[in-house]
């Protein structure tokens, strides 16, 4: 079965709230970019006034332009793997996938594998949050991740010495991927 493949252009700040109305109405698979967002969806789950009116809502706010083109079965693993570089987060944290090698020079590692889960570390806001947990002491802290996608603020919190990291997330893939990278860790912390 074909995928529709939709190449959104739009301001950074529009990225994650089109990202999660998308994921409302049925599209399964996103790639950041730096002009926007690339957005797939399966053709027979597609409903096109459900997308028109997303897209609607934020075009002129978010300066949207898309283009929209058919795109054949793909293995997206693969496809992942070719397109996923590793996160470096000044000397704080390296963060990258299970089929990277390490590298030293940095106090933490994360190893992920996103799957179809936010959090890859690329996106601003989780860079952003990497950096600034580097800044607190989490030492015998609670911390408390919501919305945690691929766990990885969980994840970073418990290597800063947190005592209880609890994360969730309402969407069953994210818990299931959450579980499968504290797993890559070597954390007992669990997602629900």
């Amino acid at each position: 079965m074909d995928y529709l493949e939709f190449k959104i252009k739009c301001l950074e700040e529009f990225q994650e709230i089109l990202i999660a109305e998308l994921a409302e109405i049925g599209f399964d698979s996103f790639l950041e970019n730096e002009d926007g967002i690339d957005a797939y969806i399966l053709q027979s789950e597609f409903d096109r006034k459900k997308f028109t009116e997303i897209i609607s809502k934020y075009q002129q706010a978010g300066q949207i332009t898309l283009t929209e083109g058919v795109m054949p079965k793909v293995n997206w693993n693969e496809e992942w793997e070719k397109n996923y570089d590793p996160i470096e987060v000044e000397n704080l944290v390296y963060v990258r996938a299970s089929f990277h090698e390490s590298k030293p020079g940095f106090r933490h590692e994360i190893v992920i594998n996103p799957k179809m889960s936010f959090g890859t570390g690329h996106h601003a806001t989780t860079y952003q949050m990497l950096r600034h947990q580097g800044e607190l002491d989490h030492t015998g802290k609670r911390v408390l991740d919501v919305g945690s996608g691929t766990g990885i603020l969980a994840i970073m919190a418990q290597l800063l010495g947190a005592s209880q990291v609890e994360a969730f997330d309402i969407d069953d893939w994210c818990v299931d991927n959450g579980n499968e990278n504290f797993d890559l860790n070597g954390l007992t912390t669990r997602m629900a």
